[in-house]
């Protein structure tokens, strides 16, 4: 009785709770359904979906395909069973698609409080090894210079050139031929130099 019956009575057959019907139609098309679904799968992998995830979804399509389909539509049920189970498998590939992305979406902000009191934010709790992002370097390193150019200041020119030669690694003797002075003028003056810098 079954084997001899069209989609047509099959769907009949289904819709008056006749499961034996079912089993047939779905054996029908069982290879139309592993079509579609090993179609899609290559690209369904590289979102790292499983062929039983897509099958399960062929599947749901082919359910939608026997509650849904109307003979009044002039289409096969082939027809429109390929297309239900394909819209089926596409949406999971959406699906699965737009949530590899949802790491943007689901970021967080830096500026996101994380205690109770809301005093603690994420920024707070990485760690940065720059010192330029370190407040408590910052501040000694904006001391050190506020003092050193106060004392350059009240130093003579000549002292300040002596000073910026040294720094560049020149030798006393380098540095007397470039000033046109002696090395022991050099010599003393950097010693005077030592004492009106201190500690910076």
């Amino acid at each position: 009785m079954y084997n001899d019956s069209n989609d047509h009575e099959l769907l009949y057959m289904i819709r008056q709770k006749d499961e034996v019907a079912l089993e047939m139609l779905l054996k029908k098309y069982h290879n139309t359904i592993m079509g579609i679904v090993y179609g899609m799968y290559r690209y369904a992998r590289l979102l790292r979906i499983s062929k039983e995830e897509l099958y399960s979804a062929g599947m749901t399509g082919f359910v939608q395909a026997v509650e849904c389909y109307r003979e009044d539509l002039n289409v096969s049920f082939q027809s429109f069973l390929k297309l239900c189970v394909e819209r089926e498998c596409r949406s999971l590939l959406r699906k699965h698609r737009g949530l590899s992305y949802s790491l943007i979406s689901g970021s967080l902000s830096l500026d996101m409080t994380i205690s109770e009191d809301e005093n603690l934010y994420l920024i707070d709790t990485i760690a940065c090894t720059n010192p330029d992002f370190d407040p408590q370097w910052q501040f000694r390193y904006n001391e050190a210079k506020r003092s050193l150019v106060e004392k350059l200041s009240k130093m003579t020119s000549f002292e300040v050139k002596v000073v910026h030669y040294r720094l560049e690694g020149y030798s006393y003797a380098e540095i007397a031929e470039l000033c046109d002075v002696s090395s022991k003028a050099v010599d003393n003056a950097l010693q005077r130099i030592k004492k009106k810098l201190g500690s910076v």
